[in-house]
């Protein structure tokens, strides 16, 4: 009785698993502005890319973290990357909780392929968490 009764309780554990899809992590590039200005300037995502090599126009290294069950898209950038590669940046992340981003963005294909996203994701303009964290910053995307 004892066995089967615990037989019965790791195979629903086991189903109850194989529902849950931990958030998928990759590297990549961000250069922040507005898509639609051809300078980038303003506040938002102008470029994303899984692509590692970095370009003196202000494209720094950066984390993406997606989770589909949650739906929540998470940038982490360094602190030392936005102040070396565009410092102009800092006024948007520094002593603040939120960021505003400025316009739409589409994560381009690359990149929803390396977070293994079965369909677009679509973030929406306006007003998102900001968490700084052991020299760090994550914008928080809810979508």
């Amino acid at each position: 009785m004892k066995t089967t009764t615990f037989l019965t309780l790791a195979i629903s554990f086991l189903f109850a698993l194989s529902g849950f899809t931990a958030p998928i992590e990759g590297t990549g590039t961000i250069t922040f502005g507005k898509k639609s200005s051809s300078s980038c300037s303003g506040f938002g995502f102008c470029k994303m890319a899984t692509d590692q090599s970095t370009s003196p126009k202000g494209e720094m290294y950066c984390r993406f973290k997606y989770d589909a069950e949650q739906r929540i898209f998470v940038v982490t950038i360094a602190q030392t990357e936005i102040a070396q590669k565009n410092p102009a940046m800092l006024q948007y992340f520094q002593n603040k909780s939120t960021v505003v981003l400025e316009e739409d963005f589409v994560l381009p294909d690359d990149v929803k392929t390396m977070l293994k996203a079965t369909a677009d994701i679509n973030i929406k303009k306006g007003q998102y968490n900001l968490l700084e964290k052991n020299g760090t910053y994550e914008i928080v995307i809810s979508l």
